[in-house]
């Protein structure tokens, strides 16, 4: 066996789990129209979603070179104040010795941070190992949601413009 062979089974374990745990939230109605793409000359694949009552669908990307998860553009031209809000708040997960655990990130399995491009802010959820992509999946919804909720508190006139939604 070479080399490319046994990485494109480590590649294709990866998406095979991946794609498992994304179909159990659309099962379960969290991601709804799920759609499935191969991205990037078939090196990424793409699932776009309803989720969050959020006016677009989303995009998770997922990287199996680099081992990543990715809600790409998630949060459309975001300004200074909501940017830098973001990477904090990710930071603070990673560190939290002082939060409960359920909301804290373990980094052996994880790690989350903010990237900006053309303007738009994503989410990127690096996965530590071959095991952990259940982990990932379910961090990755779990601190959506708080941060989401975070940021209507915070910065509610941004999420209001960006995502729709009630004003009360």
């Amino acid at each position: 066996m070479n080399v490319d062979e046994g990485d494109d089974r480590v590649e294709d374990r990866g998406l095979s789990q991946v794609r498992t745990y994304v179909r159990q939230y659309a099962q379960k109605d969290v991601f709804r129209r799920l759609k499935e793409e191969s991205q990037e000359g078939g090196r990424a694949t793409a699932f776009t979603f309803d989720w969050l009552s959020i006016k677009e669908p989303l995009r998770l990307v997922y990287d199996p070179a680099r081992d990543t998860l990715e809600l790409k553009k998630l949060f459309r031209d975001i300004p200074p104040a909501v940017e830098g809000y973001i990477s904090p708040f990710l930071e603070e997960r990673q560190a939290g010795e002082k939060l409960p655990e359920h909301k804290r990130i373990d980094t052996r399995k994880m790690t989350a941070s903010y990237r900006k491009e053309d303007g738009d802010g994503s989410l990127v959820f690096a996965i530590q190992g071959p095991g952990d992509y259940e982990y990932c999946l379910r961090k990755l919804v779990n601190l959506t949601n708080e941060l989401f909720f975070s940021l209507q508190m915070r910065h509610g006139d941004y999420m209001l413009m960006a995502f729709g939604g009630s004003d009360e």
